[in-house]
Parts: structure tokens; C-alpha cells; sequence
């Protein structure tokens, strides 16, 4: 059984907005724990923006 676009997304958005959330929390640790944290965070985001991009990547004309 196969995913529907829309639902896909959708889990991609659910997965980033939970990062977004620990680098909002990261903002009152000490600076470099805080610094650590975003990286961690960025590096975890990249797969996902990359895996949005394709999936409503349009077709080229």
C-alpha cells in the first residue's frame, strides 16, 4: 500500500516542526551546549528539506 502525497508531507512536516521545537528549547541552554544543539538539529533537517524538495519537485516542461 502506498502513501499518498499529502500524507507524506505531511509526516515530513510533523518530523521538522519537532526539531524546530528542540532548537527553540536549545535557546536557554549555555552557549555552546546551545551551539551544539542547532547543529544537531540543522544536520537533521537537511534530509528532510532535501526529501520535501523532491517530492513536490514539478515536472520540468
Amino acid at each position: 500500500m502506498s502513501v499518498s502525497l499529502p500524507d507524506q508531507i505531511r509526516g515530513y512536516e510533523a518530523a521538522a516542526n519537532k526539531i524546530l521545537k528542540e532548537m527553540d528549547a536549545a535557546q536557554a541552554l549555555p552557549d555552546l551546549a546551545r551551539k551544539q544543539k542547532e547543529a544537531d538539529c540543522n544536520r537533521r533537517l537537511w534530509p528532510i528539506y532535501d526529501a520535501l524538495m523532491k517530492l513536490t519537485k514539478l515536472p520540468e516542461q
